[in-house]
């Protein structure tokens, strides 16, 4: 459990430091507001087709696509370096989206498999502390390293580093089978699916995954244009939006994975 959330730590750290900075990167290469709306939309649709995808190719093999996933992260975050033109740009996004649906479905799948039903809860909210810490300290040091010397280069660099730790981190993740719940004595049955189109689409995630939509939708909004609003806003260190917004998701999730197991 304690490498694949270090691993969860390292892989969205570099997606955070990202998100507020390839805004004002996409205006460098002459791109307008509409591309800048673009570097999160069609990121999040490539990864939102990428997921259910992956969840019914995985099988047994998740640690293998986990990896496949977080190499081409790695490639395709330290390939930003290169991209002259905002086609180049939001072509690599595409790429970087599908990486990103399958390193999600991937990790969370592997730290749900370790995790007893007992404690379901409580292990999805440590696993999701990672990804807040993350969030509450990437995006201001990524913003810090814009406005330095080095400028997008040495984000795109921090980013690319801490991908390819959190490959390291999975390297050292042993296959996992499914835990025993304490309260029945056995293993969780593990309901088979009896075909591929089937496992494309499971209705009762139907009302979580419209929240999620909508959560979503609201927050991609924020963050694709939360740095450029505070440019002309003149607000000195739009990095505190982050940092602030990840420490109540913090205290919220304490709180939330244990009111989830009773």
């Amino acid at each position: 459990m304690t490498r694949i959330t270090a691993a969860s730590f390292f892989l969205f750290f570099g997606f955070q430091m990202l998100l507020p900075t390839l805004p004002v990167y996409m205006l460098d290469l002459g791109g307008d507001n509409t591309a800048v709306g673009l570097i999160i939309s069609i990121f999040t649709v490539f990864a939102l087709f990428t997921r259910p995808l992956v969840g019914a190719l995985m099988g047994q093999n998740k640690k293998g696509w986990l990896a496949a996933g977080l190499i081409l992260c790695f490639v395709i975050i330290a390939s930003y370096h290169w991209t002259a033109t905002v086609a180049m740009l939001l072509l690599a996004r595409c790429i970087h989206g599908v990486g990103w649906g399958i390193v999600t479905v991937t990790s969370s799948t592997i730290a749900s498999d370790v995790i007893p039903a007992s404690r379901r809860g409580e292990g999805i909210g440590f696993f999701g502390l990672a990804s807040t810490l993350a969030m509450a300290l990437a995006p201001a040091i990524g913003l810090a390293l814009l406005n330095g010397e080095w400028r997008m280069p040495s984000v795109i660099g921090v980013a690319a580093v801490s991908t390819m730790l959190s490959l390291l981190c999975v390297w050292g993740v042993k296959r996992q089978s499914r835990p025993v719940d304490s309260r029945i004595g056995r293993a969780e049955p593990v309901q088979e699916k009896p075909s591929f189109r089937s496992q494309l689409f499971e209705p009762r995630a139907l009302f979580p995954s419209m929240l999620g939509l909508l959560i979503g939708i609201v927050y991609g909004g924020i963050v694709s244009f939360i740095t450029l609003f505070g440019e002309e806003a003149d607000i000195g260190n739009v990095g505190l939006f982050f940092t602030l917004n990840a420490v109540c998701l913090l205290i919220v999730r304490f709180i939330s994975g244990r009111l989830f197991d009773r």
